[in-house]
């Protein structure tokens, strides 16, 4: 059995391997009309329409004889047919290998699936909407997708019942997510979501601000490997060169030399580094497979890299050119750090949460209030306050893992990643099947929610600058908990580095650096919107500002 459906003068129709058959009696009894397939069915009025593995039928008798309308379809494999009224009558779509649409009855038809990036449509359903109007929905292997305009464009509506697997922010302040289906991206804080044509399900992203032309944006997948966007995410291109096939489970950026970045990949096959952004890779470790990192600060003015997946944590202290065990012995899926790296944090499913104090000689559980130890994703936001997620939700430890607080009320499904908006004030939640979730830091550091936690006093702030707009130059102030590397860069709406005003060790304290408005070159910038990027203790903050 396929489909059933019932026409206004009671008849039954029921759309079988075996064809189609009729029943004017409720079920008692059935007639066999159609001897080929039926999978769908579609009514407009009295008028009844069937997909069928001929094509689309019509019947204009409540199905006593039936006429093929298939004109126009190189594919009559039908799998779902719907019927829109329409000024002139009625607008008939058909799932046949693609979307198909008919506008004069089913006398031609001719394809109508701009936007839909799946190319098996199962199914066909049609709801009203708020305008007056009718929405037509499409199942395919890549979801959900409606269209509000008769097919002329279609967006995918799965993303909110997806499972984000990879979540990061770029730059510019959009929000990227890696789903079972694709990359999705959104420009306006999660209002709403571009399917990104990425042909990958991202298990992780990363940025790399000294990319070739600019800001460059890494994507990874279990299958297609290694994607690279030099637009902000909007669109991919794939960047596997010396990697090939091989399965990548994460990806980095870190500190590279001579003031570059390093990018690091985890795969399968061991751990891949790129020098050039992702234009070649060269396998440094074969034998570790991370699936998530942290770089702290390592007291002489330099940086380590310490990398946690399968067989435990991994480190490097040279740029992740090599690596070294540390004898965990757990599957880790998330790391996080203190600011200054006097603490190193391991998250997993099913131990929760370890803490090391001696840079990952030694660890030691530290689960107290955590009431689910299904752990996925560790972060701090300002390398003094540390979120652990998964599914039984998301915790909050003020006290370096100590103790824990439930800060998940609202949640109605587990969590798989974490990130923070691009100014810095929202926690983003990438969850195990409802899409991403999202709630104000303010409302779980220093307020109800955690009842341990204080006030982040020394928490890493970006205040932004004043005045905003300006036309002559504007003061950036910011906040740093201690003494520790920062780097605070200005950006054009495309990604492109500006000028770097800040690159060093900084003093603790409040901060303050003047823009004059021009480039690394001296020469004055155009007017228009740039963005200000503070980097310390591992986390990034971004504000918006305006030239005149």
């Amino acid at each position: 059995m396929n489909e059933l459906i019932t026409t206004p003068a009671g008849t039954v129709f029921a759309g079988t391997m075996n064809g189609i058959y009729r029943s004017t009696n409720f079920g008692s009894s059935w007639t066999q009309v159609f001897n080929l397939y039926g999978f769908s069915f579609a009514l407009n009025g009295s008028t009844l329409y069937a997909g069928t593995s001929n094509g689309v039928y019509r019947s204009t008798n409540d199905g006593a004889s039936w006429t093929p309308i298939n004109t126009g379809m190189q594919f009559t494999w039908t799998y779902s047919v719907a019927a829109i009224p329409s000024q002139s009558g009625v607008t008939l779509f058909a799932g046949a290998g693609r979307v198909l649409r008919s506008t004069d009855q089913g006398a031609t038809w001719a394809l109508a699936d701009n936007g839909i990036t799946g190319l098996s449509i199962n199914a066909l359903a049609t709801a009203p909407n708020a305008g007056g109007g009718t929405d037509l929905y499409a199942g395919t292997g890549e979801g959900v997708f409606r269209t509000s305009d008769n097919g002329d464009h279609w967006t995918n509506m799965s993303f909110i019942y997806s499972q984000v697997q990879g979540l990061d922010v770029t730059p510019s302040g959009a929000i990227l997510t890696g789903t079972e289906t694709d990359a999705f991206r959104s420009a306006d804080e999660g209002a709403s979501w571009t399917d990104t044509d990425s042909q990958s399900a991202p298990l992780d992203f990363a940025i790399n601000p000294d990319g070739t032309n600019g800001t460059s944006v890494f994507a990874v997948d279990a299958l297609a490997g290694v994607r690279k966007s030099t637009n902000d995410g909007i669109t991919w291109n794939e960047s596997n060169n010396d990697i090939g096939n091989t399965e990548v489970n994460s990806v980095t950026v870190v500190p590279g030399d001579a003031g570059g970045s390093n990018v690091i990949a985890g795969t399968c096959a061991g751990i891949f580094l790129s020098a050039n952004d992702g234009g070649s890779w060269q396998e440094v470790e074969p034998a570790a497979m991370p699936l998530d990192y942290v770089v702290t600060p390592n007291g002489s003015g330099g940086h380590d890299i310490f990398g946690g997946g399968f067989g435990g944590v991994w480190v490097s202290t040279d740029q992740g050119h090599t690596w070294s065990p540390l004898g965990f012995a757990e599957t880790v899926q998330g790391m996080a750090a203190t600011a200054d790296g006097a603490y190193l944090f391991a998250g997993g499913d099913p131990f929760g949460v370890y803490r090391s104090n001696d840079r990952g000689a030694t660890w030691t559980p530290v689960n107290n209030g955590l009431t689910d130890a299904r752990i996925s994703a560790l972060l701090s936001p300002d390398g003094t306050h540390l979120f652990a997620a998964g599914a039984g939700g998301i915790f909050l430890s003020a006290d370096n893992g100590d103790s824990w607080a439930p800060v998940g009320a609202g949640l109605t499904t587990g969590v798989f990643s974490l990130a923070v908006s691009g100014d810095g004030w929202t926690l983003l939640a990438g969850t195990t099947g409802f899409g991403v979730w999202k709630r104000p830091l303010s409302e779980m550091i220093g307020t109800a929610g955690a009842d341990d936690v204080v006030a982040p006093a020394s928490a890493i702030i970006l205040r932004g600058n004043l005045p905003n707009p300006f036309r002559d130059g504007t003061t950036i102030d910011y906040v740093l908990p201690r003494a520790m590397p920062a780097r605070l860069v200005i950006y054009d709406v495309a990604g492109h580095a500006v000028r770097t005003l800040v690159n060093g060790t900084e003093e603790a304290g409040e901060r303050r650096v003047t823009w004059d408005g021009k480039n690394e070159s001296g020469s004055q910038v155009g007017r228009g919107i740039y963005l200000v990027r503070l980097e310390a203790g591992g986390t990034t903050r971004t504000r918006k500002m305006i030239l005149h």
